[in-house]
């Protein structure tokens, strides 16, 4: 197997669409309390913060006492979720992770996520992976290179012989913090993207391209 065909893949955005998971979980947090909760307040008051951080945004009067509470209450309602319906991969994923195992590439699932291994068990994709690594692992948020630093100790590899596949641009700086090669999916429609990575591509359906791109290095 040749070790510089190993490539890293984040989580929510590249492999699985979450978001409708977690809004739907803050939701029934926030509801039960009496407090009205729209998806414009998960964009601009919730979604890429720490629970906590969250909770706050929205109940700035609660507790302090409480709030530990009340991500643990919103953890369990999104466990519940996924269990109950879990995610389908996003367009293009599996065919994209059939073509790359075919190819005896490594593989690797990074995600800050610390339901991520439930979530790829859950939706199938965990059978691709030789690694994967969560937000329980490690401690420093992208654009820290923590996270993908584990990812390619635990595949064994050399960091400047790995790529990463992401779709936000702290990601990609993280990434290029330890001299990963990376390729910017823009389904986030980040404009920012484009300038940091050295490839873009619309999704994972785009095969060729990626698949052109990794056979080149």
């Amino acid at each position: 197997m040749n070790s510089k065909k190993t490539i890293i893949f984040d989580v929510d955005g590249v492999l699985l669409d979450t978001v409708p998971y977690h809004f739907a979980a803050w939701k029934s947090l926030f509801e039960k309390k009496g407090i009205k909760f729209t998806f414009k307040d998960y964009l601009l008051k919730v979604n890429g913060l720490p629970r906590l951080v969250g909770i706050k945004n929205i109940m700035p009067k609660a507790p302090k006492k409480n709030l530990e509470t009340f991500a643990a209450q919103k953890q369990n309602y999104l466990v519940d979720l996924i269990t109950k319906k879990p995610p389908k991969p996003l367009p293009g994923v599996v065919r994209f992770l059939k073509k790359i195992q075919q190819k005896n590439f490594k593989m690797a699932a990074a995600s800050s996520s610390k339901n991520a291994p439930l979530l790829l068990e859950k939706s199938g994709l965990n059978i691709y992976f030789h690694a994967q690594v969560s937000g329980s692992d490690f401690k420093k948020p992208k654009p820290n290179p923590e996270i993908f630093l584990l990812a390619s100790q635990r595949l064994k590899v050399p960091p400047e012989r790995c790529i990463v596949v992401e779709d936000s641009y702290f990601g990609i700086l993280a990434a290029k913090k330890c001299k990963m090669k990376t390729i910017g999916l823009m389904t986030s429609n980040d404009k920012k993207i484009p300038g940091l990575a050295d490839i873009t591509v619309g999704s994972l359906q785009d095969s060729k391209k990626i698949i052109d791109f990794i056979e080149s290095l």
